[in-house]
């Protein structure tokens, strides 16, 4: 995977896919297999496949093929898991404002009908990223969580959808470090915005070609 299609999928994270650093009210637990796909300028595309979780505390994990990222929105911390080495990064984001406190850097969406997504009634809404990215998302109204997103930039179109959708209780331990990881910890640089940034410091967004990537046509 390039570099920045990489970032991408980290902004998109961080933007949509149920991470909420600041408080919200209690949304239902759920887990699902998670689509991705980059389409780049040439007209290459790149598909991923990951699968999502959220708890009943708000805590999240997003697996890929090479790794995970966990977020505890209670603790502020992300957690970036890398398989092949065995190694934690915990990003401590206490000293970034909450989403309330920064609310001309969150894009603002403007709503334009709903849908169904796997059985699931969806709210549609389009907003404009902090790059100038078209964005369209599409919330599902029973579990309150983004079931589908589109976001086009110069260069890349990202397009994220959730699939078989469980509403369920996933296993604590799912949202731990596991055992046997070298953990490192980590607190961002003054000024650092989440929303305005392609990557956290530290974290390995370009990675080459990677297992679990699959390559397809136009």
């Amino acid at each position: 995977m390039s570099k920045s299609a990489g970032c991408m999928a980290l902004f998109m994270l961080l933007l949509c896919g149920s991470v909420r650093l600041g408080a919200q009210k209690p949304a239902p637990s759920f887990d699902a297999d998670v689509l991705t796909f980059y389409k780049l300028a040439d007209g290459q595309v790149i598909s991923t496949t990951g699968h999502t979780y959220r708890g009943s505390d708000g805590r999240t994990r997003e697996d890929t093929a090479q790794g995970s990222v966990i977020i505890d929105p209670k603790g502020r911390t992300v957690t970036l898991l890398t398989f092949a080495n065995k190694q934690a990064l915990v990003i401590d984001l206490k000293s970034v404002p909450p989403p309330q406190a920064r609310n001309a850097s969150i894009p603002s969406a403007t709503p334009f009908g709903r849908t169904i997504l796997e059985g699931h009634e969806a709210a549609k809404a389009r907003s404009v990223g902090p790059q100038g990215e078209k964005i369209e998302m599409w919330t599902a109204v029973d579990v309150n969580a983004v079931v589908f997103t589109r976001a086009e930039a110069p260069g890349m179109t990202t397009t994220r959808y959730l699939r078989n959708i469980a509403v369920r209780e996933p296993d604590p331990q799912l949202f731990e470090v596991p055992k046997g990881y070298s953990v490192t910890k980590q607190s961002p640089p003054p000024g650092f915005d989440p929303m305005k940034s392609t990557g956290f410091p530290g974290s390995a967004a370009g990675r080459g070609n990677v297992p679990g990537v699959e390559r397809g046509g136009k």
